[in-house]
């Protein structure tokens, strides 16, 4: 699942008591660049969520080359699985000096069957390329299985629509305690005093926050090693 930037927000606002006037000190800006540092920083210790995109893109009929989506500026974390829409079977993974080899000896430019193999670059600007081997016959509509790199929700245009959190529950819930630690910690102690916080509790939350990471760092695990999502049974 995911999650909206203004939903973490508001549960740190709750946690820090920056809900009534007197007590919006820290504001809206600093609060939502401290989620945004921190979720880029949980994000680089957990393995990358694998998404799964139906028809993501077309391989052209006698293409050797095809473009990975890249739109909302996606970055791909390296697993990259592609299955024709066709006939269901998944193209293998080569490398790029394998497949250049094998267009290179090829004198035909018109496709007789059905892409087998591919492999992956990025172009100058960061766009994941792809190319192909044999040349398709027809037009193949592709689905994607790809693990994806967290982006920072402050490069969207409007961070309030468009900022989402690739987290679980409990991921969501561990990036709340670390966002609340980290701004206890900066806070004075007048602020701290007209919240009524002890500047302690930011170690609790810390703590917490770990333990939850930890959990979250299991339940991917879990779920690519044995194919279903870890639930709490009676």
């Amino acid at each position: 699942m995911s999650l909206n930037l203004a939903t973490i927000r508001a549960r740190v606002r709750a946690n820090i008591r920056e809900l009534g006037p007197r007590r919006s000190t820290t504001g809206v800006v600093e609060i939502d660049n401290q989620i945004a540092d921190l979720y880029l920083e949980m994000a680089a210790s957990l393995p990358p969520p694998r998404l799964l995109t139906t028809g993501a893109f077309t391989i052209a009929a006698n293409a050797r080359t095809f473009a990975l989506p890249s739109a909302g500026a996606i970055e791909y974390g390296g697993m990259v699985e592609i299955q024709l829409q066709s006939d269901r079977s998944y193209l293998k993974r080569r490398s790029r000096d394998e497949l250049i080899g094998l267009h290179d000896s090829d004198t035909s430019t018109v496709g007789t069957g059905k892409p087998s193999l591919f492999a992956l670059y990025e172009d100058a600007s960061q766009v994941v390329q792809g190319l192909c081997w044999p040349r398709s016959k027809d037009a193949e509509l592709c689905d994607l299985f790809a693990a994806i790199d967290p982006t920072d929700i402050r490069d969207a245009a409007n961070m309030e629509a468009a900022g989402i959190i690739q987290f679980s529950r409990i991921g969501g819930a561990a990036l709340v305690l670390f966002t609340s630690a980290r701004l206890v910690m900066k806070m004075t102690d007048d602020d701290l005093a007209t919240r009524r916080l002890n500047r302690a509790i930011a170690g609790t939350w810390e703590k917490a926050g770990h333990t939850l990471l930890y959990q979250e760092e299991v339940r991917r695990h879990n779920a690519e090693a044995v194919g279903y999502v870890m639930r709490m049974t009676p």
